[in-house]
């Protein structure tokens, strides 16, 4: 790799890599705290919620960039395993937000203990990490992201 492309080149490939990756984990269920195994998507609303306190279905489907139909079919399996409760709208009867159950927040704390054991892996990996150099990487990722984006 002599030039700024090649080594661009390599980024891109380095990056597909990751990302078929990421997925494969991604596709495996999981158990987060609770004898529930949850996909990803699952996992990833019962993170959205726990973030927010509590959620309407529109605005949780818009958090995570899918449809209202989407997120329901999800909400349901959720519910129907005691992680979710619905808290009726105070101003509109027909409404309801989402809220964690104690069982959600385990599986909660759960993801989030197994994010924080990724980095540690991962900063053992690399000899430990600075801030300065994960803010940089961050920073990098984003506009390469947006570059991405752009060319659509």
């Amino acid at each position: 790799m002599n030039n700024e492309s090649d080594i661009f080149r390599k980024i891109i490939e380095d990056i597909s890599t990751l990302s078929k990756a990421y997925s494969r984990l991604e596709a495996k269920p999981r158990c987060f705290g609770t004898d529930d195994l949850l996909h990803c998507v699952e996992i990833h609303i019962i993170e959205a919620i726990g973030n927010a306190g509590k959620i309407s279905v529109s605005s949780l489907a818009e958090r995570l960039s899918v449809t209202k139909g989407a997120v329901s079919q999800k909400i349901s399996k959720l519910l129907a395993c005691g992680m979710l409760i619905k808290i009726p709208d105070q101003q509109d009867q027909r409404a309801f937000f989402l809220a964690l159950t104690q069982k959600g927040k385990i599986a909660y704390e759960g993801h989030r203990r197994f994010h924080d054991d990724f980095f540690q892996v991962f900063a053992q990996a690399n000899n430990g990490v600075s801030l300065k150099k994960l803010v940089e990487f961050e920073k990098t990722l984003s506009q390469m992201t947006k570059t991405v984006e752009e060319l659509k």
